[in-house]
């Protein structure tokens, strides 16, 4: 009876433990799920989006025509976006093999396309002042990026298809040499991956665009091995530059 006792008793014991357990489990879900505020359902770019400075070589170095190497470094680019989410949203990648929303085909088919100054660096108001011994001016650095042209109620349409927050369209990714020709001076080379973007609400209105520049430092001329190991600094600073917006400060009582 005595050993019945305590068997009995130790299993309640392990009961109200593993309870407690799922409890502080849930809890815990509760809280890191909470911190999720946000969500994005990315867009990306179509295949005459993808322009690339090394196209022709990839291509020829590893044999593959122009459609398998774009769908490589299509691959690399939606694998560098799911890798790098931003920590406090939630953000659901449709790559080009994946299965889509019915929206996002109206989505595509009414895409257009118009250049648009962005600021790349703000470094404050321009003027002159002494840095490192030498007068030297500072400015804010403008570019174009490429944005994206698309009706209000069909980015309306794959918002709420997709329960997202936000649209983010990468409208276009480039790997640019802005050095020296590689056949007139290989080692003058300087190679960048830019990735232009526009992000809407859900109501259809552009809330910021842009582009992001990463140099590339990799040797590779494989098309999968590059795109994994060459995206993934662009993606973070992507999401790195709409987290602000996805995320807004929350007001305090004195505002």
């Amino acid at each position: 009876m005595k050993l019945t006792f305590i068997h009995t008793c130790v299993l309640l014991l392990l009961c109200a433990a593993s309870a407690q357990a799922q409890d502080n489990t849930a809890v815990f879900g509760r809280k890191f799920y909470s911190t999720k505020s946000a969500s994005i359902a990315v867009v990306p770019f179509t295949p005459r989006m993808l322009i690339s400075d090394i196209h022709r070589d990839m291509c020829v170095q590893n044999e593959m025509d122009s459609k398998a190497v774009q769908a490589a470094l299509a691959e690399g680019f939606c694998h560098a976006m799911r890798v790098s989410k931003p920590q406090l949203a939630e953000s659901m990648v449709y790559g080009w093999e994946d299965e889509w929303p019915e929206a996002l085909n109206d989505f595509y088919g009414g895409l257009g396309y118009q250049q648009k100054n962005a600021v790349t660096q703000e470094v404050g108001q321009t003027g002159a002042y002494i840095g490192e011994g030498e007068l030297r001016i500072k400015r804010d650095s403008v570019s174009r990026y490429m944005a994206a042209i698309v009706d209000t109620t069909v980015v309306s349409s794959l918002a709420t298809e997709t329960q997202t927050n936000f649209i983010l369209v990468v409208t276009e990714l480039d790997i640019v040499n802005l050095g020296d020709p590689i056949r007139v001076n290989p080692e003058g080379a300087e190679l960048f991956v830019r990735l232009h973007y526009s992000l809407f609400d859900p109501s259809g209105v552009e809330v910021k665009g842009g582009l992001v520049k990463s140099p590339l430092r990799s040797d590779t001329y494989n098309p999968t091995k590059f795109a994994r190991e060459e995206f993934i600094a662009a993606a973070e600073k992507l999401y790195a530059q709409i987290e602000t917006i996805l995320l807004p400060e929350p007001q305090t009582d004195e505002e």
